[in-house]
């Protein structure tokens, strides 16, 4: 999809540079990106029924309002800027989702309780999962490859200043 120029030179002043990660086409930290899974997750929490929420009823609308609350903060550099804040954002977009989807889905399939804005929500909710793993990937390659230079992993994971690991050997007999 291309943009016309005013918005790429607009998102590139307010978001920063988007360049993709390495071996990457695209960058699936930038904001146009991520706007569709927050949309959804906003879209999915707008479903929620308010006087249903709670016990196991409360999982996936929390699952959606962490992912569109990650899905917000940060650049369009974060997948390598603040890893931790990406795969916080994974967390919640991939497995809490997941969870809260199936609970929901086998709580309607028990008490056959197919109404259509549940199923819309868990229809929503489930879109957002594979557009946020690609994130996930892309920062987890960041802090792979920091790790393989011979740099802190976990520096690179919280986006600290990179320090060259130290390895110590120990001499003589223990």
């Amino acid at each position: 999809m291309t943009m016309p120029s005013e918005i790429q030179k607009w998102l590139s002043q307010k978001f920063g540079e988007s360049k993709p990660p390495p071996g990457w086409s695209y960058n699936p930290s930038a904001p146009l990106e991520r706007a569709p899974i927050v949309a959804l997750a906003i879209l999915g929490l707008g479903l929620s029924d308010p006087g249903r929420l709670t016990g196991r009823e409360i999982l996936l609308p929390t699952a959606l309002a962490l992912t569109a609350a990650f899905g917000v903060l940060g650049s369009s550099r974060r997948w390598e800027k603040k890893p931790w804040l990406v795969s916080s954002f994974g967390l919640a977009a991939g497995p809490l989702v997941f969870t809260g989807a199936t609970v929901q889905l086998v709580r309607m399939a028990a008490e056959n309780d197919w109404q259509t804005k549940p199923v819309l929500k868990i229809a929503a909710a489930m879109i957002t999962i594979g557009p946020a793993m690609d994130e996930v990937l892309a920062s987890l390659q960041h802090v792979r490859s920091s790790w393989l230079q011979g740099r802190s992993g976990w520096r690179a994971f919280f986006g600290l200043t990179p320090k060259r690991r130290t390895v110590r050997v120990l001499e003589g007999p223990l």
